[in-house]
């Protein structure tokens, strides 16, 4: 198994949407995703919808870090 990690400082959601549905086209499937969400109370029903809409199984979907307000300080590619 190997992991993908993703983070997110934006608001919003569409962008979610696209990296899930990238992950669900993937072929190899013996995969979890780990993601640190800068906006995870906001994020957290609508990508627990998402991930079940696209069949995405195995993941963590964490708060970037406890302060919510540092995660918007850092550059998404962190």
């Amino acid at each position: 198994m190997i992991s993908v990690i993703t983070t997110n400082i934006f608001p919003g959601n569409k962008h979610i949407e696209m990296a899930i549905k990238c992950l669900s086209s993937q072929t190899y499937k013996d995969f979890e995703w780990v993601f640190l969400d800068g906006h995870y109370k906001q994020n957290k029903e609508f990508v627990d919808n998402m991930c079940k809409k696209y069949k995405i199984k195995q993941y963590i979907h964490s708060p970037f870090c406890q302060a919510n307000h540092v995660g918007r300080l850092f550059h998404w590619e962190i």
